[in-house]
Formats: C-alpha cells, structure tokens, sequence
C-alpha cells in the first residue's frame, strides 16, 4: 500500500481538488446515460460556489489524501455536519490506482468527525 498523508480543511484548499472532481465528473457522464447532459453542463466553478454557500454555514469539510511519494493529491472528500450532528457527504473520489486501500472510509471518517 502507498504511504498517504491525510490533512482535513476547508474552502480554501478546494482549487487542489479540481482535477479529481473533473475526473468524477466526466466517469459520471460516461456511464450515466440518463443524466448525461447534466454532467456535461456541469463546471467545477459551479460546484465550487455550492461549497463556498455550504461553507458559509461554518459546517463544511474538506479532506484531502496525497500519495506522499509522488505529492500528488489522489483523493478526497467533501462534506457538512449540520447543527443537529448528522454529516452529509457531498462529493467523494479516490483516483482508480487507489481504490480498495481504505482511503475512502479514512476521508469519510475525517469528514464526519
């Protein structure tokens, strides 16, 4: 398994995480026929604006992980815990090569907690 450094923020690390959103993006619009046009409508600056309005609720988190060997960002996860505790995990991937490595449930608990 790689060695991946973990760091948990907010809106202002968002820009890191624009490629990997890209590549979620066009892997939904590949495969989702049904919702194919809504995903080729769709811009990262669009998606970066719900976070920004998300994040003026003080409630957004951002968690990124980095393969420490090459420095590259490789996934993350974003989401919001409510006043009423309950977490909402808005966007979430992990680069293909990474996958199976518990690196999504590793995001997912730094998010909600």
């Amino acid at each position: 398994m790689p060695a991946i450094e973990y760091c948990t923020t907010g809106i202002d690390e968002i820009d890191r995480i624009r490629p990997l959103w890209e590549a979620l993006n066009e892997h939904h619009r590949r495969i989702n026929n049904r919702f194919r046009a809504h995903y080729e409508k769709m811009t990262f600056d669009e998606r970066e604006a719900y976070f920004s309005l998300l994040c003026s609720t003080g409630l957004f988190r951002l968690a990124l992980a980095t393969d420490r060997q090459t420095g590259t960002d490789i996934g993350y996860c974003a989401g919001c815990v409510s006043e009423k505790k309950t977490g909402e995990i808005e966007s979430i991937f992990i680069a293909p090569e990474y996958r199976s490595c518990g690196i999504g449930t590793t995001l997912v608990t730094r998010v909600l907690a």
